[in-house]
């Protein structure tokens, strides 16, 4: 089977869970998501649909997002309309990690399996995304805590 085949595992259907409750205590809703077109990204998106309160509408799936660069990620948030206040990305390592590492005021080492990040930007439209521009306000992975 294909990595981008691969589905989610029990483990990763209950981490969703443990996550998406994460998010739901932190008040956030999502506006847009951006997802890879990976069976599990897209598995983990259906799992999270009912803590972060979206539409089908509000979902766009892209095969270039699988394994894709932190800079290709960049320029698909930045060209995402400013009508769209909150986003989320679900994609992969070593990409994820590395876009964590390049928007924010906190570095990691890795970005574990459904781990999760909370960026809050000062900037009026997306396309002026860059390098450090955001706060992290909170990350988290399921075994955390």
């Amino acid at each position: 089977m294909k990595d981008n085949e691969r589905k989610l595992t029990d483990r990763g259907h209950s981490d969703c869970q443990i996550m998406g409750n994460r998010l739901l205590q932190r008040g956030f809703i999502a506006d847009k998501l951006l997802v890879s077109s990976a069976t599990r990204t897209m598995q983990t998106a259906q799992n999270l649909k009912v803590f972060l309160k979206w539409h089908e509408n509000q979902l766009e799936v892209s095969n270039n997002l699988y394994l894709a660069s932190a800079d290709f990620m960049l320029n698909m948030i930045a060209q995402t309309p400013d009508d769209y206040k909150s986003i989320v990305l679900i994609a992969h390592n070593p990409g994820i990690t590395d876009l964590f590492n390049f928007l924010g005021n906190d570095t990691i080492d890795n970005l574990p399996t459904c781990g999760m990040a909370l960026f809050k930007f000062d900037i009026h439209s997306w396309k002026f995304i860059n390098e450090y521009r955001g706060k992290c306000l909170w990350y988290s992975w399921p075994k955390a805590i």
